[in-house]
C-alpha cells in the first residue's frame, strides 16, 4: 500500500534487520489480497512483521482470523487496528473489544481529540498500545505562532512551550511488557494486562478553548452515513446536533510551467452540473503529507512534476458542515513527465492560461478554492 516504500525499507534495513521494529498494515478488500500482501511483507522483512496493522478497519473480521493464526506460529508479535476518520472511531473501538488487537492507531493532535472520548480510555483499560498519527496535523501545527497566555492553562502541566505541548499530547510511553503476546503464552493473564500502565501519556492534553484555539469535543457522535470517500457523522453538543461531513483534507497547487503558464484543469463536476475550470487538486491519503499529496495529485491529473513548491495557505473550505482542511501549494517551473494517470471514471482537460492574464480570467472561475489560490498566487507575484 506504500507504493514500493516497503520493499525500499526491507532493502535498506538488510544488514540491520534485528536492529529495527516494523509497524506495517495490510490493506486489502479480501482475505486471499490480505494473505498476498502479508506473504510479500515477510519476503521483504526477513519472515517476521513486529506490528502488522488492519488498515482503515477494511473487512476487519475476516482479516483478523488468520492474521491471530500468524502471530500464534510467530510470525507477527502485535495485531494492530486503524482509521482516520473521526467517524470511525466507534467501530475502532467494537474492535478493540474484542481483545485481539496489541496496538491502535489514531489521529492525535490539539486539533483531532475525537479519539479521547472513547478509543484512548479503552486502549488503557486493555493495556492496548497506542500509535498517534499526524501528531503535528500534517505539519501545520509545528508552524503556528502561539502566544505566550494561550499556553497558560498547560503550565500546571510542566508544559512551557508549544514544542513541548505537541511533544506531551503524542508521547507514547513504553508498554508494560506483560501485556506482549508471547508474554501472556508465559502466565500473564487478561486481569494483568488491564491493570497495566495507560499506553498513552497526555499530560498536555488538557486542552479548553483559551488554549491554542482548541474547544472541546462533542457529547456523543454517530456515524450515519459511511461512505468510500466521506462520512455523514451527527454529533450532539448538549440540545445541539450538528450534521459534520468527516473528510480526509484535501491539497490544491496553483502550478506555473516553465513558459510561465498557469496549468488548470476542465473537469465535469456532478453536484454543480456543469464542467468546472479548477487548480489540480485532491484528497490526502491516510498517513500522507500534504507536500507529498499535492505533488502525487499534480502528476495524476496534468502529468506534470519537479519545479519550486511552496506551500502558502491551508483553510477550511467549508466549515458550516464538512471539517475538510485544504493546504494549498505554488509550485514554480515545473514541466512534464510524462502522461496523465487518471482513475476509470475520471476525464480531466488540461487548460492553460499565461500567468500575466490570470487577473483577467478570475470571472470565469466559479471554483471557491481556484479563487482563493490564484489571489494568492497573484499577490505573491506582484
Amino acid at each position: 500500500m506504500y507504493r514500493g516504500a516497503e520493499a525500499s525499507l526491507g532493502a535498506a534495513l538488510e544488514v540491520r534487520r534485528a536492529e529495527a521494529t516494523i509497524a506495517t498494515k495490510i490493506w486489502a478488500h479480501s482475505v486471499e489480497e490480505g494473505q498476498e500482501q502479508f506473504q510479500r511483507q515477510l519476503g521483504w522483512y526477513g519472515g517476521h512483521v513486529e506490528i502488522e496493522q488492519i488498515h482503515n478497519l477494511a473487512v476487519w473480521r475476516e482479516q483478523l482470523e488468520w492474521l491471530a493464526l500468524e502471530r500464534d506460529a510467530g510470525r507477527v508479535d502485535r495485531l494492530g487496528v486503524t482509521h482516520y476518520l473521526a467517524g470511525a472511531l466507534p467501530e475502532l473501538a467494537g474492535a478493540l473489544r474484542t481483545e485481539m488487537f496489541q496496538t491502535v492507531q489514531v489521529p492525535y493532535n490539539p486539533h483531532e481529540r475525537a479519539c479521547e472520548r472513547e478509543v484512548l480510555p479503552l486502549a488503557a483499560e486493555l493495556g492496548v498500545a497506542v500509535i498517534a498519527m499526524r501528531p503535528l496535523g500534517g505539519g501545520e501545527l509545528g508552524r503556528r505562532r502561539i502566544r505566550e497566555e494561550e499556553l497558560e492553562p498547560l503550565h500546571d502541566f510542566g508544559v512551557e512551550t508549544w514544542g513541548q505541548a505537541l511533544a506531551e499530547v503524542g508521547a507514547l510511553r513504553r508498554a508494560d511488557r506483560r501485556r506482549h503476546p508471547r508474554d501472556l503464552e508465559a502466565g500473564a493473564d487478561g486481569r494483568e494486562r488491564r491493570r497495566g500502565s495507560p499506553a498513552l501519556v497526555r499530560a498536555g492534553a488538557a486542552c479548553t478553548r483559551r488554549a491554542a484555539g482548541c474547544m472541546s469535543e462533542p457529547d456523543e457522535t454517530r456515524v450515519v452515513y459511511d461512505g468510500k470517500l466521506i462520512d455523514l457523522v451527527l454529533e450532539r453538543w448538549g440540545d445541539r446536533e450538528r450534521e459534520i461531513v468527516d473528510h480526509p483534507g484535501a491539497v490544491a497547487i496553483v502550478a506555473v510551467d516553465l513558459e510561465d503558464n498557469v496549468v488548470l484543469v476542465r473537469q465535469l463536476r456532478e453536484a454543480a452540473r456543469k464542467e468546472l475550470v479548477e487548480l489540480p487538486a485532491g484528497t490526502i491519503d491516510e498517513g500522507e503529507e500534504p507536500l507529498v499529496a499535492a505533488k502525487r495529485e499534480l502528476e495524476e491529473e496534468t502529468g506534470l512534476r519537479g519545479g519550486e513548491w511552496n506551500e502558502v495557505a491551508a483553510f477550511w473550505t467549508t466549515p458550516g458542515f464538512c471539517n475538510e482542511r485544504m493546504t494549498l501549494f505554488v509550485a514554480e517551473g515545473v514541466e512534464s513527465g510524462g502522461g496523465q494517470n487518471l482513475d476509470d471514471d475520471e476525464e480531466v482537460e488540461i487548460v492553460r492560461r499565461p500567468a500575466g492574464e490570470i487577473a483577467s480570467c478570475l470571472a470565469e472561475i466559479e471554483d471557491a478554492k481556484t479563487l482563493a489560490g490564484l489571489l494568492l498566487y497573484l499577490r505573491l507575484r506582484s
